[in-house]
């Protein structure tokens, strides 16, 4: 017989930033008085909203405005896919690897994923343009996540000058006959106890990361990277940046990434919904947090309308010129 199939009440077992929604925040009085608008529900999307509106962080949750400022009108949209609109930015192919040269021996070098087990062969490809190169930038803005060992075989392999400490790690864990002694000391008044502990799923599972070292295959010492981080670069993304950390070649340049890390657990709720709980809660190796908060960059360069419209790549260009720095001896 299998164990029954996980619902929502997963998230009281597995979630692991509980304490961050604060003393007053009840989940369960949160699903009870979720429950009657989901029935309600006079269609799939507003089912839909109601999901996100629970799920959502307390200071997130409001999904529409209140107040005698709020009105409701009607937009006619033209949906042609043949000619789309002047003030609509392309979507940017987003191949696993790209590059090119920048001129004065700078070579740019796009990653945009970490999920792809042939990334080491095409870094392996590239390798004779990065030798030649007297600079690189990397570009993390589109890479997602994916495998953080694929991201720490790149840095092993190719770009990390010194021994590194990956991403420290915790999850809640707990054991069945301890949860259910736990139960039984809860109702007579007993705290502070280890069964007791593992009743109120305050266990925790703690890796304090993995310490790696480069090979004898990393590029010179003498050649700087800048890496383009933002909003979209996140997770695997992420521990990659953490593990580069301290290291004198790399300098971040751009927005503060995503923030968002952890190994998910995926439910599927009735609609063919998919529910992400995050388990693990990620750190730097000294107990800095960025989940929330994100990775934010040595040099700040943010787009601006007036960038957009011009089409300028303000973070690739700050980029340039801290690596221009550099070379020259400025930085």
């Amino acid at each position: 017989m299998s164990p029954p199939s996980p619902g929502l009440s997963e998230a009281k077992r597995s979630f692991a930033y509980w304490d961050k929604l604060g003393p007053a925040f009840d989940w369960d009085s949160t699903y009870r008085a979720t429950l009657p608008r989901i029935v309600a529900a006079e269609d799939y999307p507003t089912y839909v909203r109601e999901l996100q509106r629970f799920v959502a962080p307390p200071r997130a949750r409001p999904l529409t405005r209140a107040g005698a400022a709020s009105a409701r009108r009607t937009v006619q949209v033209r949906r042609d896919r043949g000619a789309p609109s002047a003030w609509l930015r392309p979507a940017r192919a987003t191949p696993l690897v790209d590059s090119r040269p920048l001129g004065n021996g700078i070579l740019y070098l796009a990653i945009n994923s970490f999920n792809d087990t042939t990334l080491a062969a095409r870094l392996d490809t590239l390798r004779p343009q990065m030798e030649r190169a007297r600079a690189i930038v990397i570009d993390l803005r589109l890479n997602p996540g994916g495998n953080s060992g694929n991201g720490y075989r790149a840095l092993i392999e190719h770009f990390a000058t010194q021994p590194f400490t990956t991403s420290a790690w915790k999850s809640r864990m707990e054991i069945q006959s301890r949860r259910a002694w736990g139960k039984q000391e809860a109702e007579r008044g007993v705290t502070g106890t280890e069964n007791r502990r593992h009743w109120d799923g305050s266990v925790w599972f703690d890796s304090p990361g993995e310490r790696l070292a480069p090979k004898a295959t990393v590029l010179a010492r003498t050649i700087p990277i800048a890496v383009l981080i933002g909003r979209q670069t996140g997770s695997a993304a992420e521990d990659f940046l953490i593990a580069s950390d301290g290291d004198p070649r790399f300098t971040l340049v751009g927005e503060p990434t995503n923030g968002s890390t952890g190994q998910p657990l995926f439910l599927t709720l009735p609609g063919q919904v998919t529910l992400w709980i995050c388990t693990k809660r990620d750190t730097y190796p000294d107990g800095r947090e960025f989940v929330g908060t994100g990775i934010r960059p040595h040099v700040t360069a943010l787009e601006t309308v007036a960038s957009v419209r011009a089409g300028t790549d303000v973070a690739l260009e700050a980029g340039v010129q801290v690596l221009e720095e550099r070379l020259a001896g400025r930085r």
